[in-house]
């Protein structure tokens, strides 16, 4: 919605990036950070090339703690990748192994934008709602000065209004604040559903990223640790 645009533009909040995903640049990149020329990759060679990774994901323009907060981040998930995609225990992975785990770290990465893009969106639509919210209920209470209605009372008939409860203890009188009502409200709407979309985005994200740390295994040790937690019951059960 132009509003919550506006919001976002106005307070810094927006922000649209996209992490960079071709294979032949990715195929060059790994090749790249082949040090010893001989067509696997090691642990080591990887974490050398961690800079040259974010550079190529699109990354390489955050400077001080956020690119610290990247680089760190992705040698931890080269670091689970690897040790999860070495079946052969020989130290080191092809370059197609190598780019299966790349694919898995660029759609983690840009999972991780799309999460922090629908957090500043759903940021700037809450302050909209807010903004808006002060207005119609002030406006309400302006154009009903003839009642005995109260601030409280305003907010407390827009908040209904928005939410679409209805309730019917207050209502507008007929004429300009009838009309009043009816585009407020619409403008509300429009808000909150920016607002549950935005929860959406942020909730999928979150969960299809844990997805895809379990699939490729590269999910966090206390995670690893709270699923053996959970298994270790049932194999107690079992063996009774």
């Amino acid at each position: 919605m132009k509003v919550v645009s506006f919001v976002q533009r106005k307070l810094r909040l927006k922000s649209t990036r996209t992490v960079k995903n071709s294979p032949k640049v990715w195929e060059a990149t790994l090749r790249g950070c082949d040090t010893s020329g001989n067509g696997t990759l090691s642990l080591e060679e990887l974490l050398l090339g961690a800079d040259e990774v974010l550079a190529v994901m699109g990354l390489e323009g955050t400077r001080g703690a956020k690119h610290e907060k990247h680089a760190q981040r992705t040698k931890q998930f080269i670091t689970r990748a690897f040790a999860a995609a070495e079946d052969d225990a020989s130290g080191e992975l092809t370059i197609g192994e190598g780019m299966t785990m790349i694919g898995d770290l660029v759609r983690t990465a840009q999972l991780d934008i799309d999460a922090q893009e629908a957090l500043e969106t759903l940021v700037g639509s809450v302050i909209a709602f807010f903004v808006v919210l002060t207005i119609a209920a002030f406006s309400f209470l302006n154009l009903e000065s003839d009642n005995d209605y109260t601030v409280l009372d305003a907010f407390y008939f827009m908040m209904v209004s928005f939410s679409t409860l209805g309730l019917g203890d207050i209502t507008p009188s007929y004429g300009n604040s009838m009309y009043v009502w009816y585009a407020y409200t619409l403008l509300g709407l429009g808000i909150l559903a920016v607002v549950m979309t935005a929860l959406g985005d942020i909730v999928t994200a979150h969960a299809t990223r844990l997805a895809i740390a379990k699939a490729s295994g590269t999910e966090s040790a206390p995670a690893r640790k709270k699923e053996k937690g959970d298994q270790a019951p049932a194999e107690k059960m079992a063996d009774v």
